[in-house]
């Protein structure tokens, strides 16, 4: 089966935690992993995930980086409620 470059990367992301497949797929998005934090950080806001501040596409470490377990609970029940063909 072959896959897209696309899907590619975002498996390998998920699977391997891939990190640098993670910064290129944040660039392609928004122009700068930098810019696609912001992204995040805003869209983790329209979640509810009031705690949540995203500094890199990766999760490496950051000082200004920090998240709850509460708000990775709110961003699991959003992609479950939003894209659940992803969870057979």
């Amino acid at each position: 089966i072959a896959l897209s470059p696309v899907k590619d990367a975002i498996l390998a992301i998920i699977v391997k935690s891939a990190n640098d497949a993670a910064v290129v797929l944040g660039e392609a998005v928004a122009g700068s992993e930098w810019n696609f934090a912001q992204r995040m950080t805003e869209r983790a806001r329209q979640l509810g995930m009031k705690n949540t501040t995203f500094k890199n596409a990766t999760g490496f470490f950051h000082p200004q980086q920090k998240t709850t377990a509460l708000d990775m609970a709110k961003l699991a029940i959003a992609l479950k409620r939003d894209y659940p063909k992803y969870f057979p």
